[in-house]
């Protein structure tokens, strides 16, 4: 064979070789890793994508080895106050500046078009709360590890303006992502933190790392919004919906405050609101709604909308007529009526530390007498 021809050969043999080489190993890269990556970032496959069918075990399998490193840190690591973000406000910068630890972006996707960002991190010093919620009561932070992201940001000015950010983020214990289930009513822990523009830049100023439990399927269903509740003050209400599967639902009503460096409970009811989906009636919702003043907590008024009937007559799962509900204050009512509205006004006074009942009102409307045999 001409030289010339032998060399053209097996150079075209080379560069088909390396061609079939760099096909596998992208194939590879796509079905037999863990992770996809785009422009220098890995995004972490997780349990619940499809994409792990290959044989690897997902990001989530791996954070719960002993061979996952995850350095152990103290309370004073999380959330210093002072901490800024520069520019523009990121939540995932926030997230990562707060929670140090493993810095993760996960995707539940094969090709990564959806991901989002967790710190994974261990504090097995830290001083333990114990989580009572409707489903598993639990410690946290958890022993073995935890993992935190992005639950919800709200932006908000103050009386003169100026620009504040609040941060609600969800915790839970470092476990297979696709074996977090365990119920309607086990819900996530949660923690806030409060951001305040100064400049070019965006400050913490209030941190809280727990926050309380709730939700469902353990993740947060809170839906929050800022609350101005005196002077200058303004904090985060959360109304969590427990929806039952095709039942009785019930939701839950949390009250946060910065005092402080914190982020503070002040008010709670766990059972704020209850419905049922298949009943047009027996079913109460409450709204908070703060007074006027110049208080930097001024009195709170929490007011009861609802009506009660029957069961037999709610057109629900129910027709014994001996189940029923309503809050407290009208239960009475319901030995003497068959149906009827009500509204419920508590009034609380902040007494330093937290809302305190004063005292309540209520009356009731369209009474329909039960009756007689």
């Amino acid at each position: 064979m001409d030289e010339r021809v032998a060399g053209a050969y097996f150079c075209s043999m080379r560069s088909l070789i390396v061609l079939i080489t760099l096909y596998f190993c992208c194939l590879h890269r796509i079905l037999g890793q863990d992770c996809i990556v785009h422009n220098g970032r890995k995004f972490y496959r997780t349990s619940i994508s499809s994409g792990n069918s290959s044989g690897n075990d997902p990001i989530d399998y791996k954070w719960t080895e002993k061979s996952f490193q995850i350095e152990n840190h103290d309370a004073a690591d999380f959330g210093v106050i002072g901490t800024e973000i520069p520019g523009k406000f990121d939540a995932t910068k926030a997230l990562f500046k707060l929670f140090p630890g493993r810095q993760l972006y996960l995707t539940d996707d094969d090709d990564a078009k959806w991901f989002y960002s967790v710190a994974v991190w261990r504090a097995p010093l830290m001083p333990k709360h114990w989580a009572k919620d409707g489903g598993v009561e639990h410690w946290f932070p958890g022993k073995t590890g935890n993992f935190t992201k992005v639950h919800e940001v709200l932006h908000f000015k103050n009386d003169s303006g100026k620009q504040f950010v609040y941060v609600v983020f969800e915790h839970n214990e470092t476990t297979a992502l696709d074996a977090l289930y365990c119920g309607v009513a086990c819900g996530a822990d949660a923690g806030i933190a409060l951001f305040a523009q100064q400049g070019e830049k965006w400050v913490l100023t209030h941190f809280s790392l727990y926050a309380g439990t709730y939700g469902r399927y353990k993740k947060l269903t809170a839906r929050p919004k800022v609350i101005k509740l005196g002077e200058d003050n303004y904090g985060l209400e959360l109304f969590s919906p427990v929806s039952g599967p095709g039942g009785p639902s019930f939701g839950e009503t949390f009250l946060y405050a910065p005092v402080g460096h914190t982020i503070k409970l002040v008010y709670s009811d766990r059972s704020s609101a209850v419905w049922d989906f298949n009943g047009r009636c027996s079913r109460w919702f409450t709204s908070l709604v703060p007074q006027h003043g110049t208080n930097q907590f001024n009195d709170l008024k929490v007011v009861v909308s609802g009506d009660y009937c029957l069961p037999s007559m709610a057109g629900g799962i129910f027709d014994d007529d001996s189940i029923g509900t309503a809050p407290d204050e009208v239960f009475f009512k319901t030995s003497v009526a068959d149906s009827f509205g009500y509204k419920i006004t508590r009034l609380y006074r902040h007494d330093g530390n937290e809302y305190k009942w004063q005292r309540t009102f209520y009356r009731t409307y369209a009474v329909k007498p039960k009756k007689k045999n």
